[in-house]
């Protein structure tokens, strides 16, 4: 058995601080957190469940018809736009990304030149 040279009644106090310390930093945190994040985020209007995926980014171009401004933060669902995310490497590839980009943006009334821009910039 090792020794640590530090008796069990020394350290019992160990625990009620870090669990104070991590309370206090978690709502400091969630405080700074919230100011940050975004009201809404970008997903497919037929997602009904929670997107498992988010990423938060700076927005690289504004687009009004979604409340965006460039350089505020935005919150994009990439569950939704995976195959949309990183440029085909293959001509069916480029064909099938033009076309799911075409449907996602008339989903999310923009063009298909913002949304590429919001995913890949």
């Amino acid at each position: 058995m090792l020794k640590l040279g530090v008796s069990v009644n020394s350290v019992k106090w160990l625990p009620a601080i870090t669990t104070t310390g991590l309370v206090l930093l978690s709502c400091w945190v969630h405080q700074a957190i919230a100011q940050e994040l975004p009201s809404n985020c970008i997903a497919l209007p037929t997602r009904t469940q929670v997107c498992p995926n988010l990423l938060y980014k700076r927005a690289p171009i504004s687009v009004e018809s979604l409340n965006i401004q460039e350089g505020e933060a935005m919150c994009i669902c990439l569950t939704d736009f995976s195959s949309l995310r990183v440029s085909a490497a293959d001509e069916q590839g480029k064909v099938d990304q033009l076309v799911s980009a075409s449907r996602a943006a008339a989903k999310l009334n923009i063009t298909e030149t913002e949304l590429l821009t919001l995913l890949r910039k």
